[in-house]
């Protein structure tokens, strides 16, 4: 929850019925612009709390900073209307709930619709299909497979789920902004409306580059034609340290680099004379490059590159990311490339300017707010009493700490 400094969600109320990555991501987007987010939670918690830790987990904090947290029991919770009062009252509800349970609990759209006009209702689900058409569960890992991202990341034959949870982290964006844009219609308008954001669907527009590419050539894409096409490059300097280059389509950053290493046989070499050529050639042309960056620590190449205007970019470790705040300030005025926090004073308030200096709340703990939240929404004493006694209502009993700078740590 903002701590008050506002922001451009301020005052708008959501409602957050999820668990794991997907609708925890797209409600903790909200919230740092400045929405105040409900976590409706089960006693136990959100399965992500504890994951493999009895503390909260690293990947509960990513994704619930800035929530505010009720632990229901959904099996009794019915008797006392409890998450249907708070939905009635937001602008927002988004979960990922299967279509089955958010029917038994009568929290399905047309449910709602008719009770609640102005509600952006948003549910993320798996697979892009009917509700009443059965399906799996579908996790990150599925995610990649079925829409042809997992063979653009990892050599043919070695099936392996990579990196960060793209499918999930891009579903969860892409759900944030379908609710904006919801949000932006009711203004208009006056009348919510269902978003509707699937794995299955936000995760192809990954690949989206790659399908164009096929249909236009036959030539079906391996995890080293984007690099290929983009003429990007991954060079080790004498101190083992990694840099990446993209040099593109333009013609200009060829020159560059070859003036900036002082490799004019490259140029001269017939398999580099062209784009196409370098294209055809990527591999050759990366052992050639990498000779060059072999005689320089990565900091001299760096150095080399920056000033020749080159792209270029050392290959961080998380470790690097996480002590430096944002990212590495590259200025070409200057050579010399230093650690750089974002500072706030950026040139516009960009989503992401307002997102790394908003002060945060850290995550709750289940329940935290339970009390507070079911007196905002208008319980008595003694109902909230009788909840608590027959265990639909599970409250922390804490009392929520001091807000937490975390600029630049997101």
């Amino acid at each position: 929850m903002s701590d008050g400094a506002g922001g451009p969600l301020a005052g708008v109320s959501v409602v957050e019925l999820g668990r794991f990555i997907t609708a925890p991501y797209a409600s903790r987007l909200l919230a740092d612009l400045g929405a105040t987010v409900v976590k409706v939670e089960s006693p136990a918690g959100d399965p992500f709390r504890k994951w493999r830790t009895e503390e909260m987990s690293p990947r509960f904090v990513a994704y619930n900073e800035s929530k505010r947290s009720i632990a229901v029991d959904l099996r009794r919770e019915h008797r006392h209307g409890i998450v249907h009062r708070l939905v009635a009252r937001a602008d927002v509800f988004v979960h990922n709930l299967r279509p089955a349970a958010a029917r038994d609990l009568a929290l399905d759209y047309p449910s709602l619709r008719e009770a609640c006009p102005r509600l952006v209702y948003c549910v993320v689900r798996g697979f892009p299909v009917p509700d009443d058409v059965p399906t799996l569960p579908a996790f990150d890992a599925i995610g990649q497979a079925v829409t042809g991202l997992m063979g653009l990341l990892v050599p043919a034959g070695s099936p392996q789920p990579v990196g960060p949870a793209l499918a999930d982290i891009v579903t969860g964006l892409f759900a944030a902004q379908g609710i904006l844009a919801a949000l932006y219609e009711r203004s208009r308008t006056g009348r919510g409306r269902e978003v509707s954001v699937s794995m299955v669907d936000a995760t192809s527009s990954l690949v989206a580059e790659a399908v164009a590419y096929f249909d236009a050539t036959g030539v079906e894409p391996d995890h080293l034609s984007r690099a290929r096409n983009s003429q990007a490059f991954g060079l080790i300097g004498s101190d083992g340290k990694a840099t990446v280059i993209q040099l593109s389509t333009p013609e200009r950053f060829w020159h560059l680099l070859l003036d900036a290493i002082k490799r004019p046989d490259l140029a001269e070499d017939a398999r580099f004379a062209t784009y196409d050529g370098r294209v055809r050639h990527y591999g050759e042309l990366g052992d050639e490059l990498q000779k060059s960056a072999a005689g320089h620590t990565s900091q001299e190449w760096l150095d080399l590159l920056v000033a020749a205007g080159v792209p270029c970019g050392p290959i961080a470790t998380v470790a690097e990311v996480s002590a430096r705040g944002v990212v590495w300030g590259l200025q070409p005025a200057s050579p010399t490339v230093a650690a750089s926090r974002g500072s706030g004073n950026g040139p516009g308030d960009t989503v992401l300017e307002i997102a790394r200096t908003a002060r945060r709340h850290p995550p709750p703990r289940p329940g935290e707010d339970g009390t507070a939240i079911l007196r905002e929404a208008g319980y008595t004493d003694d109902e909230i009493e009788r909840m608590l006694a027959d265990g639909t209502v599970v409250d922390a009993g804490a009392t929520r700490g001091h807000p937490v700078d975390v600029a630049g740590a997101l």
